[in-house]
């Protein structure tokens, strides 16, 4: 049932969400008398003039946005709440798990961050996928190299193009990164190692 369509004597349950915009009975869309009111209406904008927005992510009450500036702001009860910036690649995806925060980046980066227990405010970035170490270890094998355009072979468990999918596993603990190389890499999100990679010439060209 839409929100809209509620019973006088019932208490839409978006009107407990911190996304809701404070309203007078005039303009707020779920007070009864506004029966003219469509199904779906817009409830809230956020507007920063910082670049082109990429992805979204929903924590609680706090809305993560990713833009082409590198920039991760973040907004709570609608306001510019605080934000934090990678060093370099424009932010394709954002996905929040297990108390920590995946971003996946136009330079083919993952990198993972973790919110201050003295100060909510504040995200530190604590690693990247692939880490340093599985790059340097897989980097000594020439088995795992792929050619990815002619003359070019590169380390198959780093994206050589944009991050631009996430998805997690919450039961198996796996994080999946869709690139637009045209592969997938499984991630163990326990200790950020690379399971494996998939690419689109091993499953048949599908």
């Amino acid at each position: 049932m839409s929100p809209l369509n509620y019973p006088n004597h019932s208490s839409s349950p978006l009107n407990k969400s911190p996304w809701v915009l404070p309203a007078s009975p005039a303009i707020n869309p779920f007070h009864h008398h506004q029966d003219h009111l469509p199904g779906n209406s817009l409830i809230g904008s956020l507007v920063r003039e910082e670049g082109h927005i990429y992805s979204l992510a929903v924590s609680r009450d706090l809305l993560y946005t990713g833009s082409d500036n590198k920039n991760i702001r973040v907004w709570k009860h609608l306001k510019d709440y605080t934000d934090f910036k990678s060093s370099s690649g424009l932010v394709k995806t954002i996905i929040i798990a297990a108390g920590k925060i995946f971003t996946g980046h136009q330079d083919g980066k993952i990198r993972v961050w973790k919110v201050s227990s003295k100060n909510p405010s504040k995200h530190k970035r604590i690693g990247s996928l692939p880490t340093f170490k599985d790059y340097m270890k897989y980097s000594m094998n020439p088995k795992n190299y792929v050619e990815v355009r002619q003359n070019w072979n590169t380390v198959k468990v780093k994206h050589f193009d944009a991050a631009s999918n996430l998805s997690l596993d919450k039961d198996e603990g796996l994080l999946y990164s869709g690139s637009w190389d045209k592969t997938v890499n499984v991630w163990r999100v326990a200790d950020f190692k690379c399971l494996e990679s998939i690419s689109r010439e091993s499953v048949g060209g599908l």
